[in-house]
């Protein structure tokens, strides 16, 4: 599908969150078990190439990019996302701190709150996400939403979301 067709411009693209930003490169990867018996082993990383900038600019300009940080500290974690938001000009971010990864605090900019009881049922956040997405999203609120299931097998990937 060519980036220029109109469908972009009505599509919500749900970036899933990055499970980090090193990575062993292929050639560094070791092709049998590492031996515990030669002693310490060092590593090195190197960094996962940035895409968003990319895609929000030349791949997909005109739909809606909703992409993620997780940090371990409030004010890094809302610094860091006010400068991807002006960085890479897309439209939300949805910041995570390490500690509370299933759930949000009060004090969250835009909080998404779960109710004891909705834990206690096991409803997954990311459900209230795109619910949130779609409320406060005019364009969006017809969308149809993927499979939960379907949204935890992307991890690494990008989520698409219609009207």
């Amino acid at each position: 599908m060519s980036t220029n067709q109109p469908v972009w411009s009505r599509a919500l693209i749900y970036l899933a969150a990055a499970v980090s930003d090193f990575y062993i490169r292929e050639e560094m990867l070791p092709t049998h078990k590492i031996q515990s018996g030669n002693g310490e082993l060092q590593l090195t990383l190197s960094l996962v190439p940035k895409f968003l900038e990319r895609l929000v600019s030349k791949v997909v300009p005109n739909a809606y990019v909703v992409s993620f940080k997780l940090e371990t500290n409030d004010e890094i974690l809302i610094s860091k996302s006010k400068k991807a938001l002006e960085k890479y000009g897309h439209q939300v971010v949805i910041g995570k701190l390490c500690s509370t990864l299933d759930q949000t605090k009060k004090n969250s900019i835009e909080p998404i709150e779960m109710s004891e009881e909705e834990l206690h049922k096991g409803l997954e956040i990311e459900q209230r996400i795109v619910r949130n997405l779609k409320k406060t999203t005019k364009i969006y609120k017809n969308c149809r939403e993927i499979d939960l299931t379907t949204f935890k097998n992307v991890v690494g990937s990008i989520c698409l979301l219609y009207i």
